[in-house]
C-alpha cells in the first residue's frame, strides 16, 4: 500500500479506537530495516481481551496485525516508543491531544536574542554569574524561546512566587542544568525582591532550602545556569 492509501484509513482506526479504547496513540511509520509503511500503536481497551484474540478480532481492520500486552510499568515509554520521530511518517493521533512540537520549529531559525540565550546555555556555567535579560518593549520571541527549552529538556521554567515559594518549587522539581525565571516588572516592596534576590542567589550556589508550612526541603546540586 502507498502512503496515500494509508492517508484513508486514519478517521477509520480513529473511529475504531474511540469506540472499543479508553486510551490510544498511534502514527503511521515507515520501518528502519524493510522500509515498509505500518501503523504502530499502543490502546488501553475498555473491556480487557487477551491479546491472541483481539489480534484475531482486529484482523479484519489491521490484517496480519500483532498484538503483544503492555507492561503497566512502562506505559509512558511505550507511548513514547510508539510516537518515536526517527520513523514517523504520519500523525501520532491519540484519545487526546498530543503535542509534538511543531510551532518550535521557527527556533531552528533563532532569532539573534534567542541564539544569545541558546549561546549561553552551551557554555559550563560557574558558581558566579546570574544573567539579568531585560526585555523592554516584549516580541523578542522570549515565550517562544522558553517553550522551547523547557519542551527539549534544556532548562526548568520557574513560576513566579515569593522568595520561600520559588525555593520549595525548585526543590520539588530537582535539579537542573538552567533555570529561567521571569521576575515581572511589579514585584512588589523592595523587601520582598530582595528576598527573591537572595532566594536565586542560593539557587546559583547550588543549595537550596525552604522550611514552606513546617517541612523542610533541601536540594544539592552542580551550580546552574539562571536567566
Amino acid at each position: 500500500m502507498s502512503e496515500s492509501d494509508f492517508s484513508l484509513m486514519h478517521t477509520s482506526i480513529i473511529d475504531l479506537f474511540d469506540q472499543t479504547c479508553e486510551d490510544y496513540i498511534f502514527q503511521l511509520e515507515r520501518g528502519e530495516e524493510e522500509d515498509k509503511l505500518h501503523y504502530q500503536c499502543y490502546v488501553r481497551l475498555i473491556d480487557k481481551l487477551r491479546s491472541r484474540t483481539l489480534a484475531v478480532d482486529w484482523n479484519c481492520h489491521f490484517p496480519g496485525n500483532t498484538c503483544s500486552p503492555a507492561s503497566k510499568k512502562g506505559n509512558l515509554a511505550l507511548k513514547n516508543y510508539v510516537m518515536k520521530p526517527e520513523t514517523r511518517v504520519a500523525g501520532p493521533w491519540g484519545k487526546r491531544p498530543i503535542y509534538t512540537g511543531h510551532d518550535l520549529n521557527c527556533m531552528k531559525n533563532p532569532n539573534p536574542f534567542q541564539q544569545q540565550v541558546l549561546d549561553i546555555l552551551a557554555t559550563t556555567p560557574n558558581d558566579r554569574t546570574i544573567h539579568y535579560l531585560h526585555e523592554p518593549s516584549g516580541g523578542c520571541g522570549k515565550s517562544k524561546l522558553v517553550k522551547f527549552l523547557c519542551y527539549n529538556n534544556k532548562a526548568k521554567r520557574i513560576p513566579m512566587g515569593n522568595a520561600v515559594q520559588l525555593k520549595t518549587f525548585i526543590c520539588q522539581v530537582g535539579a537542573a542544568s538552567a533555570y529561567l525565571i521571569d521576575i515581572p516588572r511589579t514585584t512588589g516592596a523592595i523587601e520582598q525582591l530582595a528576598d527573591l534576590y537572595s532566594a536565586i542567589e542560593e539557587v546559583k550556589n547550588g543549595f537550596v532550602q525552604s522550611a514552606m508550612y513546617g517541612k523542610v526541603h533541601q536540594l544539592y546540586m552542580e551550580p546552574p545556569h539562571i536567566l
